[in-house]
């Protein structure tokens, strides 16, 4: 068992957005190889949240690093994370999280 999304979280609440990033990135990769979907579904939606939350604190509504080494923004790996979990949660049913996915999305554009 990974307990890399575990840790994400807890370096968000220290404030630790690197090792937050590395966790998580590593929690990914853990779910897509495994295909352990809900793990996967998770983190996807923690690590969008963190990376949200960023975007959010930005004073130019801008985030303040690239997400990972890709080169996109805090935002784009956001939404292409929500995306990514949204079709999970449609496939197994996980009605909450997609609710909440999609809430956070009517937060960003309110």
């Amino acid at each position: 068992m990974s307990i890399d999304r575990l840790l994400g979280q807890l370096y968000v609440v220290v404030g630790d957005r690197i090792k937050a990033i590395s966790h998580f990135e590593n929690a990914l990769e853990f779910g897509r190889n495994g295909k352990l979907l809900q793990k996967l579904v998770w983190t996807c939606s923690d690590y969008a949240e963190m990376l949200l939350d960023n975007d959010d604190a930005s004073p130019s509504g801008e985030g303040l690093t690239d997400a990972s080494a890709s080169g996109i923004s805090d935002h784009e790996k956001a939404i292409t994370l929500q995306d990514e979990a949204l079709v999970i949660t449609q496939e197994l049913g996980m009605r909450p999280l997609t609710e909440r996915i999609l809430a956070r999305r009517e937060i960003l554009r309110g």
